[in-house]
């Protein structure tokens, strides 16, 4: 899901490159008189024009401005002025050719370099997130940050002496510190089944209109193994700061042509589509689980004996607690129903029976023990907290309404990594 690649950086030494311009000037009047074939870079030296010949060729290939690359030469006191990091092969190659046919050594360098390429582009981003080039590779989101220690590896070094004008001291102390290759992290994620579930999730997205944003988890059941996590809107993570979200994209650019907008504002906009983009809304968000929630309750009710599968339960469309009238989705009702149908239908009504059955203490417990106080503790970043009531308050005699709402789900807010873990503790047997 994510390698490491070799490549180069573009590096210039302005001082070599002063100084090498009086070289290819001697060396091409020699050959001149010799009658021998000139390089460009003599013939430029001895036309004056040797900082101009090395700025135009590198400029091309690199797609910047000649005048860039000149000013970048203007300061002579240093030898280490990079143009472009980590560039494809293509150019790497072409300032490779172009450095050795014109003898452009010592003054322009590519040096060794890494970068982090994810071969499936956005498939499963928000779990993997990326690693940030402008802060030396560093993993920035997702399993990258969170074992960024593991995944860097450390660098090897030469520890010498030198004396004060920087030269090394002959016979003096010298350590070599091997470098230590990074480790290879092993997900529980499923290629396939990731694949399916932004398939699926896009799919529910399109279909209902969906402008906020969705979430899908699939796990093992038996072991907790998250083989699945998805994340809408999602992103290259080739690419991380572009924004590919239509929605995001449509939001970004109507601040950009605002006229009473301005770059301060542009800005804001760019930066909080892409934060909305790298959230993990799966781990991060926190929601009202409405009726999948239910699976929890029937869990409880049953595991407590307060129902069983030969119970009925009737459903007039509306039930009213505590003067409060709360609807069924079939306003008409489900007249008289099995405990199985009621669980099919999802009736709201019914699993306000069932709650009541369970009563209010025995359903806090349940909270309790299917961990929906805590979090879980997944081995990634800024995992959200859930939201409820107030123990003492929901138990009471005016905790009657929140028991009500929250038997099929409503009225507080869990995350769905929450929600999925305490749905397979339900299921797993």
């Amino acid at each position: 899901l994510a390698v490491s690649t070799d490549v180069y950086n573009v590096v210039i030494s302005p001082k070599d490159i002063l100084e090498a311009e009086e070289t290819k000037a001697k060396s091409g009047s020699q050959k001149a008189a010799k009658g021998s074939e000139l390089t460009g870079a003599e013939s430029a030296a001895m036309a004056g024009r040797y900082q101009e010949f090395v700025a135009e060729g590198l400029a091309e290939i690199l797609g910047v401005e000649t005048g860039t690359i000149l000013k970048r030469m203007e300061n002579t006191a240093s030898q280490y002025e990079v143009l472009q990091w980590r560039v494809d092969d293509d150019v790497s190659e072409a300032v490779r050719a172009f450095q050795e046919e014109n003898g452009l050594y010592p003054g322009v360098y590519l040096l060794p370099d890494t970068k982090r390429v994810y071969p499936y582009s956005s498939l499963a981003a928000q779990v993997i997130g990326w690693v940030n080039v402008n802060d030396n590779n560093k993993g920035a989101y997702g399993v990258e940050a969170q074992y960024e220690s593991y995944l860097a590896g450390k660098a090897g070094r030469v520890v010498t002496a030198k004396n004060a004008a920087g030269t090394e001291m002959l016979s003096s102390y010298e350590n070599y510190i091997d470098a230590i290759a990074g480790g290879d992290l092993h997900l529980t994620i499923d290629n396939t089944i990731q694949s399916y579930a932004q398939r699926v999730m896009d799919e529910g997205i399109a279909k209902y209109d969906v402008q906020e944003g969705a979430f899908c988890i699939v796990m093992d059941p038996n072991t907790g193994a998250v083989l699945a996590m998805a994340s809408s809107p999602d992103y290259d993570l080739n690419s991380p700061r572009e924004i590919t979200d239509s929605v995001l994209s449509s939001y970004v650019e109507s601040v950009r042509n605002d006229p009473s907008s301005n770059d301060e504002a542009y800005a804001k906009a760019l930066q909080d589509a892409q934060y909305s983009q790298w959230r993990n809304k799966a781990l991060n968000d926190t929601y009202e689980p409405g009726s999948t929630f239910k699976t929890l309750v029937l869990s409880a009710a049953l595991e407590e004996g307060v129902v069983s599968e030969s119970d009925h339960f009737y459903c007039s469309g509306v039930k009213q607690v505590a003067n409060w009238p709360i609807r069924c989705s079939k306003r008409e009702g489900h007249g008289d129903q099995t405990l199985r149908q009621a669980v099919m239908n999802s009736c709201n009504p019914a699993f306000i029976e069932i709650g009541q059955r369970l009563g209010a203490e025995k359903f806090w417990e349940y909270l309790e023990n299917y961990g929906l106080m805590e979090r879980t503790g997944i081995d990634l970043q800024g995992e959200g907290q859930s939201q409820f009531w107030d123990e003492e308050e929901f138990v009471s005699e005016q905790g009657i309404a929140s028991l009500a709402t929250a038997s099929f789900g409503q009225r507080f807010q869990i995350t769905p990594i929450q929600m999925i873990t305490a749905a397979c503790a339900a299921v797993n047997g």
